[in-house]
């Protein structure tokens, strides 16, 4: 089962479009300084995981660090890094030219959009 442990928030973030359907994905800060989905690319600064369901201009708790629940987009085994796949979804981390960072190692795996439980390393760690 998930689960979600010593989580550190980051305090007075605001959606910066519907993201209702994105908890336990991968966020980022936009360039009007609001939070919206990490997609897949080498220079995404993602920040952490979304903990809430918030529609735009809505408060957005995001886990910084710590142990929290995410969504996988893929089948990912316990202990992998991994990285945000197009949807904002764990997959496993890649290296190379087009990989993003590694983001946190899985504490429990599972299969596509199952909800599974990692320690969370969003300042983007390169493996």
């Amino acid at each position: 089962m998930a689960s979600t442990a010593n989580l550190v928030l980051e305090p007075g973030l605001k959606a910066g479009a519907d993201l209702s359907g994105d908890q336990f994905t991968f966020v980022k800060i936009s360039a009007a300084s609001t939070v919206i989905r990490t997609a897949l690319s080498a220079d995404e600064n993602t920040i952490g995981v979304l903990q809430n369901k918030p529609t735009l201009g809505k408060t957005a708790d995001v886990a910084v660090r710590g142990s929290t629940k995410v969504k996988l987009g893929a089948t990912v085994a316990a202990g992998i890094r991994v990285m945000s796949d197009t949807a904002g979804r764990a997959v496993a981390h890649t290296s190379g030219t087009n990989a993003n960072k590694g983001l946190g190692i899985l504490k429990t795996g599972g299969a596509i959009n199952e909800i599974v439980s990692m320690i969370l390393e969003a300042s983007g760690a390169s493996a």
